[in-house]
């Protein structure tokens, strides 16, 4: 039986070959392809060549909607799942309704659970898919948390990395690459974790879990806290 073929379109490389690594470990998938954005998207992407294309979010997000709908029109039996960190119920209906088939806000473990949805849309393309976080809580909420890290890019970086399942030890090494160091502990780490409990105890954060869905709810992360990491 012939594998499912992926092409991941993700502008942050770290989570393009994070992404690259939990498809390639399934026994009936494999990754044909990989852009950085909509124009290596254009030029590398083969009608007829790919099964599921994962597509992360490009701006501006009108030109976005017109993206997917002119690739399914190009290709009618491409499955498009957009795999995002856009917290916006409206606009992942909109991605939907012009033609993609799932839309997977990036949380935690989201990447077992992208497999899975993988797989169903495969055998079902008319399948149509949303996975996102309950609705934001109130406003005045998100606000206070956002204040607090106001001045704290650090500290919003771990949670970056925190939220996508790494450890200490992983951060410390991610820590050092987006920022250009020569060194970053895993003492650091530690000390950025412990403000960042400290700062959203009163919130009702009280494990790794709870803050990836408090973090998504409050719009806490702009979407370029990774941007700066750059491969070897």
């Amino acid at each position: 039986m012939s594998k499912i073929r992926v092409f991941i379109a993700e502008d942050n490389i770290m989570l393009a070959d994070l992404l690259q690594k939990s498809i390639m470990h399934q026994p009936d998938m494999t990754v044909v392809g990989k852009a950085r954005n909509p124009e290596e998207l254009s030029n590398r992407l083969r009608k007829g060549s790919v099964d599921i294309l994962l597509l992360d979010i490009f701006k501006p997000y009108s030109s976005f909607l017109k993206l997917i709908a002119d690739l399914k029109k190009e290709d009618p039996t491409l499955n498009i799942v957009i795999v995002s960190g856009k917290l916006d119920y409206h606009f992942a209906l909109k991605t939907v309704e012009v033609g993609a088939n799932a839309y997977i806000f990036k949380l935690g473990n989201h990447f077992n659970e992208l497999c899975e949805i993988i797989l169903k849309i495969h055998t079902d393309p008319r399948v149509k898919i949303l996975r996102l976080p309950p609705q934001r809580p109130i406003e005045s909420e998100a606000e206070k948390v956002k204040e607090k890290f106001k001045s704290s890019r650090a500290e919003l970086q771990v949670i970056a990395l925190m939220i996508q399942g790494f450890r200490s030890k992983e951060i410390a090494y991610f820590m050092k690459k987006i920022n250009n160091k020569d060194a970053y502990s895993v003492q650091t780490v530690h000390k950025h974790k412990q403000n960042i409990k400290r700062k959203l105890e009163e919130f009702g954060v009280t494990n790794d879990a709870s803050l990836g869905y408090k973090v998504a709810q409050w719009g806490l992360l702009q979407g370029d806290e990774l941007e700066t990491f750059e491969e070897e």
